[in-house]
């Protein structure tokens, strides 16, 4: 059971990996998390990493989203909103 553990270390580090990266870039553009984290098709099945990256990707433009929410004049230009 241990062994078996054990295997499954290098994959999450390489998950783990792929989607700390693919936030950072995200981060930095405002886009392209799919971009990078496709990667993880390599240690994912299609289906689960799909939905790992629909949902990452989500959750990083909902933090995008929440951190600009209450800085119009970042989002918006100058005379823009009132």
């Amino acid at each position: 059971m241990r062994t078996h553990r054990l295997q499954r270390l290098p994959s999450l580090a390489a998950l783990l990996t792929i989607y700390a990266v693919a936030a950072v870039l995200s981060g930095l553009s405002g886009f392209g998390f799919s971009a990078i984290g496709c990667l993880s098709f390599a240690v994912l099945s299609p289906e689960l990493a799909v939905a790992m990256l629909m949902g990452l990707s989500l959750l990083t433009q909902a933090f995008g989203a929440a951190a600009l929410s209450g800085q119009p004049d970042r989002v918006a230009p100058k005379g823009a909103h009132s």
